[in-house]
């Protein structure tokens, strides 16, 4: 008798998991690929829209944050701005003939900084942009894989890089 006791406890156990855990633990996971389809498509739109424009503004940044937000999680936002430069070389004051090419890169602090004091982050035509979005927060869908695979950690980071084409009408129009 006692082993048919056990057997109910343990059949008891196996329904309870079944029936409420095991699905909890499947929506949290599905809710985790919704949010980072969100985290990449948002970081994407927003990379492609400063690159199409040119610029970055005040606005359309903080938009970009409060979509991001949006869902409950917080997130490091990297941004990176590379712009190819072409300087001509000198030897003693006379040009050698050869043109120097290198990247110049401006971070994240530097792009707020110019936002906070101007409103807007001015590129040029060539110019590529880097976001990096991040979450910094863990998610219940990660808790409970972690509890249940062990000390597994994916960290979902999306990144978008586009090339700007300066449509300086738009950014004319913006000043206005």
């Amino acid at each position: 008798m006692s082993r048919d006791v056990i057997g109910f406890i343990f059949d008891a156990f196996i329904a309870a998991v079944m029936l409420f855990i095991a699905p909890v633990i499947w929506q949290s996971y599905e809710f985790d690929k919704i949010a980072q389809q969100n985290m990449a498509t948002v970081t994407e739109e927003f990379a492609e829209a400063a690159s199409n424009k040119g610029y970055i503004d005040k606005r359309s940044y903080n938009a970009f944050i409060k979509r991001l937000n949006a869902g409950g999680g917080t997130y490091d936002v990297e941004i990176v701005h590379t712009q190819l430069i072409h300087e001509p070389e000198y030897v003693g004051g006379l040009f050698t003939g050869n043109v120097l090419t290198y990247d110049d890169e401006t971070y994240t602090g530097e792009i707020l900084e110019e936002l906070e004091a101007h409103g807007a982050y001015l590129m040029e035509i060539g110019d590529e942009i880097k976001v990096t979005v991040t979450p910094t927060s863990k998610s219940l869908g990660k808790s409970f894989m972690k509890m249940i695979l062990g000390s597994r950690d994916e960290s979902f980071t999306s990144v978008s890089r586009a090339i700007a084409g300066c449509e300086m009408e738009t950014y004319a129009r913006y000043l206005r």
